[in-house]
């Protein structure tokens, strides 16, 4: 019974650790998807020239991020309520951000589809030096961090174990 309890023991600090590192890989996984988007959103601009709200639309369907897809649907909520673009709007349920990332961020969002085509290309290609900055540092606090925690709850665990018995 007293192993059963030891191992009960290290697995819940080694779950708390591991859901403590999940913060990194969430944040990695959303500047990847920010990546694409912009990525996309330049394609279509000079290519095929969809409407904004049908791009965003036609994009969610197929990103699996839960922060990055809330925040298209916020854009897209902003725009079709043509109410001001609003700070507090477009990071409504995403926690994973710094200031710092969400004025860049906001800065992108707050340019899409008002300006012509070739601000919109410079524009674009200047935030993708800035979303390729923040996608490989979240990439490397993620290598860094993520086992970290995990290893860091599953030793707490044991250092409890061992003071508990």
């Amino acid at each position: 019974m007293k192993l059963f309890f030891c191992f009960i023991i290290i697995f819940m600090f080694g779950l708390i650790g591991y859901t403590l590192s999940n913060f990194y890989l969430y944040r990695k996984k959303f500047f990847f998807n920010l990546d694409m988007f912009v990525k996309a959103f330049k394609m279509n601009v000079n290519f095929s020239s969809k409407k904004l709200i049908v791009f965003i639309d036609d994009y969610i369907k197929n990103v699996h991020d839960k922060s990055f897809s809330q925040l298209l649907l916020n854009f897209k909520n902003a725009i079709t309520m043509n109410s001001s673009f609003d700070y507090q709007l477009l990071f409504h349920d995403i926690n994973i951000l710094n200031k710092h990332e969400k004025e860049s961020v906001f800065q992108l969002f707050s340019k899409l589809g008002r300006v012509n085509v070739l601000s919109q290309n410079d524009y674009i290609d200047g935030f993708l030096d800035i979303s390729a900055e923040f996608y490989n540092s979240s990439k490397n606090e993620s290598i860094k961090y993520s086992s970290l925690y995990t290893k860091l709850g599953i030793i707490l665990g044991v250092l409890l174990v061992i003071i508990i018995y």
